[in-house]
Protein backbone atom coordinates (compact mmCIF):
# COMPACT_ATOMS: atom_id res chain seq x y z
CA UNK A 1 0.00 0.00 0.00
CA UNK A 2 2.81 2.43 0.88
CA UNK A 3 4.61 1.64 -2.38
CA UNK A 4 1.43 2.38 -4.37
CA UNK A 5 0.97 5.73 -2.60
CA UNK A 6 4.60 6.68 -3.23
CA UNK A 7 4.28 5.78 -6.91
CA UNK A 8 1.05 7.80 -7.28
CA UNK A 9 2.64 10.70 -5.38
CA UNK A 10 5.71 10.57 -7.64
CA UNK A 11 3.52 10.61 -10.76
CA UNK A 12 1.60 13.62 -9.49
CA UNK A 13 4.83 15.48 -8.69
CA UNK A 14 6.32 14.67 -12.11
CA UNK A 15 3.13 15.85 -13.80
CA UNK A 16 3.15 19.15 -11.88
CA UNK A 17 6.81 19.77 -12.71
CA UNK A 18 6.20 18.96 -16.39
CA UNK A 19 3.42 21.56 -16.68
CA UNK A 20 5.39 24.21 -14.83
CA UNK A 21 3.83 23.96 -11.38
CA UNK A 22 6.81 22.48 -9.61
CA UNK A 23 9.89 23.81 -7.91
CA UNK A 24 11.75 24.24 -11.21
CA UNK A 25 9.84 27.46 -12.09
CA UNK A 26 11.58 30.80 -11.71
CA UNK A 27 9.78 33.42 -9.66
CA UNK A 28 10.68 36.98 -10.62
CA UNK A 29 10.12 40.06 -8.46
CA UNK A 30 9.47 43.53 -9.78
CA UNK A 31 12.84 45.30 -9.89
CA UNK A 32 14.99 42.18 -10.40
CA UNK A 33 17.86 42.84 -12.80
CA UNK A 34 19.16 40.45 -15.46
CA UNK A 35 22.08 40.79 -17.86
CA UNK A 36 22.44 39.16 -21.26
CA UNK A 37 25.38 36.72 -21.30
CA UNK A 38 25.22 36.53 -25.10
CA UNK A 39 23.10 37.99 -27.89
CA UNK A 40 19.48 37.01 -27.30
CA UNK A 41 16.33 37.34 -29.41
CA UNK A 42 13.25 38.49 -27.49
CA UNK A 43 9.80 39.82 -28.31
CA UNK A 44 9.00 43.45 -27.58
CA UNK A 45 5.54 44.94 -27.28
CA UNK A 46 4.70 48.44 -28.49
CA UNK A 47 2.02 49.99 -26.28
CA UNK A 48 -0.62 52.30 -27.72
CA UNK A 49 -3.65 54.23 -26.47
CA UNK A 50 -6.77 52.10 -26.28
CA UNK A 51 -5.11 48.93 -24.93
CA UNK A 52 -3.69 48.07 -28.36
CA UNK A 53 -0.22 46.61 -28.63
CA UNK A 54 2.02 45.37 -31.42
CA UNK A 55 4.85 42.89 -31.09
CA UNK A 56 8.22 42.92 -32.84
CA UNK A 57 11.47 41.02 -32.47
CA UNK A 58 14.48 42.60 -30.78
CA UNK A 59 18.05 41.32 -30.60
CA UNK A 60 19.73 42.28 -27.35
CA UNK A 61 23.54 42.22 -27.38
CA UNK A 62 25.64 40.71 -24.63
CA UNK A 63 25.77 43.06 -21.64
CA UNK A 64 22.24 44.43 -22.04
CA UNK A 65 20.61 44.89 -18.62
CA UNK A 66 16.88 44.24 -18.16
CA UNK A 67 14.72 45.10 -15.16
CA UNK A 68 11.51 43.22 -14.30
CA UNK A 69 8.50 45.55 -14.43
CA UNK A 70 6.17 43.08 -12.71
CA UNK A 71 6.10 40.20 -10.27
CA UNK A 72 5.83 36.82 -11.94
CA UNK A 73 5.23 33.56 -10.04
CA UNK A 74 7.28 30.45 -10.71
CA UNK A 75 4.44 29.03 -12.78
CA UNK A 76 4.44 31.92 -15.26
CA UNK A 77 6.04 31.41 -18.68
CA UNK A 78 6.97 35.04 -19.48
CA UNK A 79 7.80 38.19 -17.55
CA UNK A 80 7.65 41.81 -18.64
CA UNK A 81 10.98 43.66 -18.53
CA UNK A 82 12.47 46.96 -19.60
CA UNK A 83 16.05 47.53 -20.74
CA UNK A 84 17.93 49.82 -18.35
CA UNK A 85 21.22 49.55 -20.23
CA UNK A 86 21.65 48.86 -23.94
CA UNK A 87 24.97 49.21 -25.77
CA UNK A 88 26.20 51.47 -22.95
CA UNK A 89 23.10 53.68 -23.15
CA UNK A 90 21.07 54.22 -19.96
CA UNK A 91 18.69 57.00 -21.03
CA UNK A 92 15.23 55.41 -21.55
CA UNK A 93 14.32 57.60 -24.55
CA UNK A 94 17.62 56.84 -26.31
CA UNK A 95 17.12 53.11 -25.67
CA UNK A 96 13.61 53.38 -27.14
CA UNK A 97 14.95 55.06 -30.29
CA UNK A 98 17.52 52.25 -30.71
CA UNK A 99 15.14 49.34 -30.13
CA UNK A 100 11.71 50.37 -31.43
CA UNK A 101 11.32 50.41 -35.22
CA UNK A 102 10.35 53.83 -36.61
CA UNK A 103 7.18 52.36 -38.10
CA UNK A 104 6.06 51.22 -34.66
CA UNK A 105 7.07 54.35 -32.73
CA UNK A 106 5.55 56.75 -35.28
CA UNK A 107 2.06 55.24 -35.16
CA UNK A 108 -0.68 57.36 -33.64
CA UNK A 109 -1.13 56.69 -29.93
CA UNK A 110 2.30 55.10 -29.33
CA UNK A 111 3.05 55.31 -25.59
CA UNK A 112 6.12 53.13 -25.15
CA UNK A 113 7.27 49.53 -25.13
CA UNK A 114 8.37 46.66 -22.96
CA UNK A 115 10.00 43.30 -23.53
CA UNK A 116 8.30 39.94 -22.96
CA UNK A 117 11.01 37.58 -21.75
CA UNK A 118 10.43 33.83 -21.92
CA UNK A 119 11.41 32.45 -18.53
CA UNK A 120 13.34 29.64 -20.20
CA UNK A 121 15.98 32.31 -20.97
CA UNK A 122 16.45 33.17 -17.29
CA UNK A 123 19.52 31.49 -15.86
CA UNK A 124 20.86 30.67 -19.31
CA UNK A 125 21.11 33.63 -21.70
CA UNK A 126 19.93 36.09 -19.05
CA UNK A 127 21.65 35.89 -15.65
CA UNK A 128 20.28 37.50 -12.51
CA UNK A 129 22.50 40.30 -11.22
Amino acid sequence: MTRVLLTVGSLILLTLVAVGCGPSGTAVKKGDLYTATEEVKVVAQGIYDGNYDESFDVYLPQGTVLQAIENSPGTGKVVGMYPTQYEGITDPKEIEVKLVPTGVASQTGFKGFYISVAKELLGTKLKKM
